[in-house]
């Protein structure tokens, strides 16, 4: 009679975990919701906005390029460590475009100056506007929009007795905050 949700990172490892549990039990109750943290995201998105799906890896590659050529171009700033400061800022749990320049980066391999860091804030902003042209978003912003929409009121997700959580190393602080609500 409890309801369970299991997320991981992967789908082969979900399916792997079903696996197991069928071999055990012999079925795969209704009350286990097995999912891979951003299908559930996509499972409990509201009608609207509309499900967008998120841009494929050469297109987000386009943007950061363009991103990176318009403000690192000629600095120590690699395309690499954009997107991966990209990655890391939407993955916060405060990730509002303001809130960039208070985070703490301790930790993330590699310095940025105050002067870089502005530069940074500017960068990121400007990427997002790259994707909002499009009318489309990258894989991080799933969960910060998920995010607003709780934040916001307009989405109330499903209670669970117990939410497992496998490889948990790979969640973002972002996505512990969306599990707890």
């Amino acid at each position: 009679e409890k309801r369970f949700l299991v997320l991981t990172h992967n789908r082969p490892l979900i399916r792997d975990m079903q696996s197991r549990y069928h071999r055990l039990t012999g079925s795969l109750p209704d009350t286990i919701t097995w999912s891979t943290f951003m299908g559930w995201c996509r499972s409990q998105w509201p009608p609207k906005p509309a499900w967008t799906k998120p841009i494929g890896e050469g297109r987000r590659a386009q943007l950061l390029r363009r991103t990176w050529s318009e403000f690192f171009q000629g600095t120590s700033i690699t395309q690499s460590m954009l997107r991966s400061e990209i990655d890391w800022f939407k993955d916060q749990s405060c990730a509002q475009a303001a809130g960039y320049l208070q985070l703490e980066r301790r930790g993330r391999g590699f310095r940025l100056i105050p002067e870089q860091r502005q530069r940074m804030a500017q960068a990121i902003a400007h990427y997002q506007h790259l994707l909002e042209q499009d009318s489309r978003m990258d894989w991080g912003d799933v969960p910060r929009n998920l995010w607003g929409f709780l934040q916001d009121e307009r989405l109330h997700l499903p209670d669970y007795d117990a939410v497992l959580v496998d490889e948990a190393q790979f969640f973002a602080p972002l996505w512990f905050e969306i599990i707890r609500e």
